[in-house]
């Protein structure tokens, strides 16, 4: 059985192109579900809040290793890392810029997890962003902004879908109108 919060319709609440997703990135469930948000959204580029940007990138990291699905991390210090291929790193990656050139030039299917911070996010970095939106090359890219502190400039948001991570209740299970719920 799901740990994961479940609500009719389902354990996100879509008011345009933002959900709510309550979940644990400790919970086995996480990523899976996270993973299919993902892939659903209609835009290339996310826009996830969440508190714990490692721990989401942990839970993709194992999450990649066993369904062979193409995950990609960038840090400051060592640029973007695939979490598949046991933290083999891309050449060339280390600045933002850099990783962003490196997921608008591939022809690879590509999930590539950027925890950011909105003074991060240069007008030169938007609109490489904005780039990435607009190709139509046919390979399946999704960018997702880690984002701690929800101070993404406002020029980037309308190019955004948006996933808020919210920590489930812990309050006790109790049954309401046939449905176990915190």
């Amino acid at each position: 059985m799901s740990t994961m919060q479940t609500s009719a319709p389902s354990n996100a609440t879509e008011v345009s192109r933002y959900r709510v997703l309550a979940a644990d990135p400790m919970d086995t469930e996480f990523a899976p579900v996270l993973h299919q948000h993902i892939e659903d959204s209609p835009s290339i580029l996310i826009a996830l809040y969440c508190r714990g940007a490692a721990e989401v990138v942990k839970a993709f990291e194992g999450y990649s290793r066993r369904h062979g699905t193409t995950f990609y991390a960038w840090t400051m210090d060592r640029g973007l890392i695939s979490l598949r291929e046991d933290g083999i790193v891309v050449p060339g990656s280390r600045r933002l810029g850099e990783a962003l050139r490196y997921v608008q030039q591939s022809v690879h299917f590509g999930i590539y997890l950027l925890p950011v911070a909105g003074q991060q996010l240069t007008p030169p970095t938007i609109a490489q962003l904005r780039q990435i939106t607009r190709a139509s090359d046919g390979v399946i890219k999704r960018v997702i902004l880690l984002n701690e502190g929800g101070d993404l400039p406002a020029s980037i948001l309308e190019y955004c879908a948006h996933i808020q991570l919210q920590p489930r209740s812990s309050g006790r299970l109790r049954l309401r109108d046939g449905h176990w719920v915190r």
